[in-house]
């Protein structure tokens, strides 16, 4: 998990989810920073979902498939 988005700060519930590493060297600045500051490696895709509670979830946790519900696209 790279990013926790909540209804304080960002005034919606989400989770940004990376996957499929990549080499820093192509990677742009900005990424790059987004990525060292959760302490996470480079990732090739970024994902974010909506959930209606996000505080279970934490920076740098593993999420698997099992999280999701089949059919919507949602994490449980």
């Amino acid at each position: 998990m790279v990013q926790v988005k909540t209804a304080q700060r960002d005034h919606y519930g989400a989770v940004q989810l990376g996957f499929e590493e990549k080499d820093k060297k192509r990677t742009s600045k900005p990424l790059l920073g987004h990525f060292e500051k959760a302490q996470l490696p480079a990732f090739r895709y970024l994902r974010e979902f909506r959930v209606a509670d996000p505080t279970p979830f934490q920076v740098g946790q593993e999420v698997t498939v099992e999280a999701f519900q089949v059919g919507t696209g949602w994490m449980s």
